[in-house]
């Protein structure tokens, strides 16, 4: 078998929907009608679902990020499962069709050759005159599914080596904007692009280039509401929030301004988000509200994201691949060591301990995360006067920060650097 047919097990997300579909005892067009029903509900009552879209999902096709929550509801599935199934589909189906994810690895460094390789996915009734191709639900599948990959690689792999790929990825998008299309296949269109945006604004952070982060967030929100896909607005406000963030140690730092982002992304995000959103947000606020000096409200965030982390049972694809345990214990022990001026000894030993036990838990390839670790552990080292140590920590850490291009950890590394010239050792004692 050359192709992907449907009942073959290339089809994890076809044989998911049909087998629901007939546990339920639902035809086709009743599958549709819930569809509809619960798409409604979240405020988008013009979707025009009908017994053949739940036909060709059930034969191959991928239905968009959205469409997958409504179905999940419609027919009683877990969406982070079903989520996972559709990625499944999609990689195969790409790797069948000779555009294998693992290519865009390969591709990174070289973004003519990348377009190259997505000008293979463009259908071949484009139009040749047009300079662009025919948009499809097909090439906006693919589109989508570089864009869940390089969010899935932005914690592992340098960001300069990323950033090249997803500006062509988003050039190519922007180039779709003006062609005609249906409303659904604009929706979808707006959607990729506003996800393509957020993680260029990411990754443009990490280099330590605000401006350029803004400027990509701002084109993400405006995608993401024009389309009314609430989810990934909540992404797009936590993302710029963080460029207000007192916890960055800047001067121009709006705390006021972050909180209200949070708050809002909170209230985007809603009950209905997946659990890793959720936490992921709450999270976010905690840090702002213990840098705001609200301890009581940050560690009751926390206690939240914890709980809501513990009900993911399958690793959420995209951006917040690597949102787990291990990062949030990051965070909350950097709240912790930063809370007071003097942090007590038995906070700054459990904060330390709980440092060390992630540190040694993340797996190699998570750039991002090892470098932070080592930063917060080296910054909890010199509350305890261990300068040793602590400055032992923050060589590592910047060497991976820098060797990663992880430019706004080595702006901190410098900072913490010069407080070991200055921190007083711990005052000898001789005998009593």
């Amino acid at each position: 078998m050359s192709g992907l047919e449907a009942g073959s097990p290339d089809l994890p997300l076809a044989e998911m929907l049909r087998a629901a579909r007939l546990r339920l005892s639902l035809s086709l067009q009743a599958v549709a009608n819930r569809v509809n029903a619960e798409a409604a509900k979240d405020g988008v009552p013009d979707v025009a679902t009908n017994r053949k879209r739940v036909s060709s999902w059930e034969g191959g096709e991928v239905p968009r990020p959205d469409t997958r929550r409504w179905l999940a509801r419609a027919l009683k599935l877990d969406l982070e499962q079903l989520n996972r199934a559709a990625q499944e589909q999609i990689s195969r189906r790409q790797a069948l069709r000779g555009a294998a994810l693992v290519g865009g690895t390969v591709l990174l460094h070289d973004p003519e050759q990348l377009m190259a390789l997505m000008s293979s996915l463009i259908p071949l009734d484009a139009d040749p005159m047009a300079g662009a191709p025919t948009v499809s639900r097909r090439l906006l599948d693919d589109l989508q599914a570089f864009a869940d990959y390089y969010g899935q690689r932005w914690g592992r792999v340098a960001p300069r080596s990323l950033l090249p790929a997803v500006k062509s990825n988003l050039a190519l998008l922007r180039g779709l904007m003006p062609r005609p299309m249906t409303p659904d296949l604009r929706r979808q269109l707006h959607v990729v692009a506003a996800q393509t945006a957020w993680l260029g604004g990411w990754l443009s952070k990490q280099l330590d280039n605000r401006g350029d982060a803004a400027g990509y967030w701002t084109f993400a929100r405006d995608l993401a509401r024009e389309a009314g896909e609430r989810p990934l607005l909540a992404h797009v406000l936590v993302a710029t929030s963080s460029i207000y963030s007192a916890t960055t140690g800047r001067p121009d730092s709006d705390q006021a301004t972050s909180l209200s982002l949070l708050d809002e992304a909170d209230t985007v995000a809603g009950a209905r988000s997946s659990p890793s959103l959720r936490s992921w947000v709450l999270a976010r606020r905690a840090e702002e509200r213990s840098a705001a000096g609200d301890t009581d409200s940050s560690r009751k965030d926390f206690d939240q994201a914890a709980r809501l982390l513990d009900r993911v049972r399958v690793r959420t694809d995209g951006v917040l691949a690597d949102w787990d345990g291990d990062r949030l214990a990051l965070w909350r022990a950097h709240c912790e060591i930063h809370v007071d001026p003097e942090p007590p000894a038995r906070t700054l030993n459990e904060a330390a301990d709980v440092l060390d036990r992630a540190l040694a838990g993340l797996d190699p390839s998570r750039l991002y995360d090892r470098s932070r670790a080592m930063l917060e552990l080296a910054e909890a080292r010199l509350r305890q006067h261990d300068i040793d140590q602590a400055c032992g920590l923050l060589v590592d850490s910047l060497t991976l920060a820098a060797d990663a291009g992880l430019m706004n950890h080595v702006r901190r590394v410098r900072r913490s650097t010069s407080a070991c010239a200055w921190h007083p050792p711990e005052p000898l004692r001789g005998p009593p």
